[in-house]
């Protein structure tokens, strides 16, 4: 992980992916994936790491053209809605999140989840609600298609190019870098390289330490 030296100051607006950048719902989704792959004899690996980071309707029809895409992505997604295992903020999420508000700076999130459970892991991981929240259902081209990112920005009432995006998948970080976005890779699923990319971060502590702000837990009351 490169040293992370960001200056909030050279943008109008932040846009963060959910799962794996905000929330930490590896456990959950493994869960998931893993009872679904089993009961199809599909390997869970494969899946998991193909479809990192997109929407799931985009993904089923390559990895399981055998079965009912649309059928299966409501069994998955009614699944993912009430499965909690495992699902916690990612180490200074909820600090970073904190001071982007009392700087002003305005956030939101772009996640190729579906607005239900988004809005379930970031209630149970103790973090706040955005008023830009992103989902599966407002796009018509999931990740690695830039318009995840452009509608947020739009939502922002920004330009993409003005935005700095936290993502941690390589569709993710993709999809942002095609919108416009400078991007901050959070966690090591990607080893993607661009002249965009400004840092790589395991977490959010790096950020915390440059900004000399201490961490804080969640679990804080939503806004």
């Amino acid at each position: 992980m490169q040293d992370c030296q960001l200056d909030f100051d050279a943008y109008k607006a932040v846009i963060f992916d959910l799962d794996g950048t905000l929330v930490d719902s590896s456990a959950a989704i493994a869960e998931v994936m893993g009872h679904w792959c089993a009961s199809h004899n599909l390997d869970p690996e494969r899946v998991m790491n193909e479809s990192r980071g997109g929407r799931l309707q985009d993904f089923l029809p390559g990895l399981a053209p055998h079965l009912d895409a649309g059928r299966e992505f409501e069994y998955l997604c009614a699944q993912e809605a009430v499965t909690t295992t495992g699902v916690a903020a990612i180490p200074g999420a909820m600090a970073v999140l904190g001071h982007l508000d009392e700087r002003g700076l305005q956030w939101g999130i772009a996640t190729s989840g579906i607005n239900q459970v988004a809005r379930m892991r970031l209630r149970t991981a103790g973090l706040p609600l955005p008023e830009i929240l992103v989902t599966a259902e407002m796009v018509a081209r999931g990740k690695p298609d830039p318009e995840h990112f452009v509608t947020a920005a739009g939502a922002l009432r920004q330009q993409p190019r003005d935005c700095l995006a936290f993502e941690d998948s390589e569709n993710g970080v993709r999809s942002a870098l095609a919108a416009g976005c400078e991007v901050v890779v959070v966690g090591e699923h990607t080893a993607l390289e661009h002249p965009r990319i400004r840092a790589r971060i395991p977490d959010y502590r790096p950020l915390l330490r440059q900004l000399g702000i201490a961490d804080a837990p969640a679990g804080e009351a939503e806004r």
